[in-house]
């Protein structure tokens, strides 16, 4: 039996709702009232049945299923951490500050196997040549992925995005894509730039940046002074 959402809009006499209180410019504040919730939680309902012991609200549900993904937590994490973030309450659609956890562990688990059930129907109806096909396969990448994952998805609206290794020690990390260009040497004219997918070896881009000079200008670069990355 579907659990019914707590909220319901209205503040209390004593208390601002958390609308009222928090940021409106906070990310998960702009995430949860971007998100069409009801469309969500009427594509959910079909997996529940009518009858039995009420579960937790499918917007509850959703939500910590996608703050678990945001914030890479363990599902004690994401429980834990849910009674001490007013945000993270908001976006699970409550009107008012909770003190007790959301929900069990094994909550959780059904809710990723109810998504499961959803997303394998969903594969088993589209066309096969549907545009769908590639924002579903991005979805599964992303909920399959573990630490050891190779290719990961670091954005779901950028996913050609990478983690690069920078090996310095203010900053060992960037997160984009490689551009490579090539300049004159005495005037500085930018004559060839190009974009690399992944992260590969920076001796492995000078070719392509020589290949591409050469394609808009029709002449060979006979010389190339780089640096070491």
């Amino acid at each position: 039996m579907i659990g019914n959402n707590k909220q319901n809009g209205q503040m209390s006499f004593l208390f601002q709702t958390l609308k009222d209180q928090l940021n409106p410019r906070h990310p998960l504040y702009q995430l949860s009232n971007s998100i069409n919730w009801k469309l969500i939680e009427d594509d959910f309902s079909g997996y529940y049945i009518d009858f039995g012991r009420p579960v937790k609200p499918i917007l509850l549900m959703v939500s910590l299923l996608i703050l678990n993904q945001l914030d890479n937590l363990s599902d004690e994490s994401v429980v834990s951490k849910w009674v001490e973030n007013s945000d993270y309450q908001y976006c699970s659609g409550e009107a008012q500050f909770q003190w007790s956890m959301p929900c069990d562990l094994s909550d959780l688990v059904h809710s990723r196997n109810r998504i499961g059930r959803l997303v394998r129907e969903l594969k088993r109806k589209l066309p096969e040549n549907s545009a769908w096909f590639t924002d579903l396969n991005l979805y599964l990448k992303v909920m399959s992925r573990t630490q050891k994952s190779k290719n990961k998805v670091y954005s779901i609206h950028e996913p050609e995005v990478s983690c690069i290794s920078k090996g310095k020690d203010h900053r060992k990390f960037e997160f984009g894509s490689k551009i490579s260009f090539a300049t004159t040497k005495t005037t500085s004219v930018i004559v060839s730039v190009v974009a690399f997918i992944g992260n590969p070896y920076d001796g492995n881009t000078l070719k392509d940046t020589l290949d591409f000079h050469k394609k808009i200008t029709g002449k060979r670069a006979t010389q190339a002074t780089v640096d070491r990355g």
